[in-house]
């Protein structure tokens, strides 16, 4: 029973992967610049680690930037159907 579960969530959680590939992507970058600029920080060269933080925060905001057109799209997409089903409701004349 736990083990179809698990496999279950594995499914799940591949399949957002697979379908929100571009935030994945830019989590993975987001996360490598990190820890790049942990390592100038600790190699003592700050030109570096601050140009690297620089590239980490384009990409974050980037990420913010799609997922703030997902939002609106998703507002749009349900403003859109709401209408669609109010109009249904109301009578003909």
């Amino acid at each position: 029973m736990k083990s179809s579960l698990f496999k279950e969530n594995i499914k799940i959680a591949l399949g957002s992967i697979k379908g929100q590939l571009l935030r994945t992507i830019l989590t993975v970058v987001i996360i490598g610049i990190g820890i790049m600029s942990l390592v100038g920080i600790y190699m003592q060269n700050q030109d570096f680690a601050q140009t690297l933080f620089a590239c980490a925060v384009i990409a974050m905001m980037s990420s913010i930037s799609i997922y703030l057109v997902e939002i609106i799209i998703t507002v749009r997409a349900v403003s859109y159907l709401v209408k669609k089903i109010i109009e249904k409701r109301q009578p003909t004349k």
